[in-house]
């Protein structure tokens, strides 16, 4: 249901291998370009990238690129099979930031 939900939304689910043990999946809506802003969504505490959906109507798709990324442990993201702590929380995230700044965000 949820793979229905992002294809008819026009998003498109990837995932971005930040290193040898640590993927990042987001879903992305449009291209990066000089023309558009992109926007990108962080989900907070037990949410998902998804949850974005409701309110990617509002951005009109020719000014706007949409990427919403799923955390560690949420999502299709790395799991880790014990609480997540912050050091490890904290080297995803620069690693997304990495990522997000080569993907020319």
């Amino acid at each position: 249901m949820i793979r229905y939900l992002v294809f008819k939304s026009r998003f498109h689910k990837k995932l971005v291998h930040l290193d040898d043990n640590m993927c990042c999946s987001y879903i992305e809506r449009g291209h990066a370009n000089l023309c558009k802003q992109t926007v990108l969504f962080i989900h907070g505490f037990e949410c998902t990238s998804v949850e974005f959906l409701c309110v990617s109507p509002y951005f009109d798709e020719d000014k706007y690129h949409l990427v919403a990324i799923d955390l560690l442990n949420h999502g299709d993201s790395t799991v880790i099979l014990k609480p997540v702590e912050l050091e490890e929380m904290m080297s995803f995230i620069r690693k997304v930031h990495w990522f997000c700044l080569h993907l020319v965000l």
